[in-house]
């Protein structure tokens, strides 16, 4: 895609689900066949479009540590056969410790580092905002 004189690179956002729970996702350009992570070489065969936002273009693909082609399903199909049910044995399963123990040996892309660092200025702005609000009311005494 070329604007402007500026060529815009799209990349591919290759997933590897680890054995031991954590992750790892690796840039590609898209125009590559293959790449390799942790001594294992992997298909670039398909992937997933996204968008972000809506209107953030974002292709992903997702592999299994091991086996070279990415793993493909239809979302339709699964959520139809899972017959998903949320109670409160599933949010104590959420919390349980070895389960967030995976999340902090993960590694983030650095859109969700963006997005984590805008989450904590936001909250850290709201409370800023409350503050200055409850002593500016005191002042007028309302």
């Amino acid at each position: 895609m070329n604007l402007g004189g500026n060529r815009i690179s799209m990349k591919i956002w290759c997933t590897v689900l680890r054995k031991n729970g954590t992750y790892k996702t690796k840039p590609i350009k898209a125009g590559e066949k293959t790449f390799e992570l942790d001594k294992n070489q992997y298909d670039i065969r398909g992937y997933r479009i996204g968008k972000i936002l809506g209107f953030i273009t974002v292709l992903r693909a997702l592999y299994v540590e091991g086996y070279s082609l990415p793993v493909e399903f239809d979302v339709d199909k699964s959520m139809k056969s899972a017959k998903l049910k949320i109670d409160s044995k599933a949010v104590k399963n959420a919390t349980n410790k070895k389960i967030l123990n995976v999340f902090g040996e993960s590694e983030f892309t650095q859109m969700e580092k963006i997005l984590i660092m805008a989450s904590f200025i936001s909250a850290g702005v709201s409370v800023v905002s409350l503050i200055l609000i409850l002593n500016i009311t005191r002042a007028i005494g309302i």
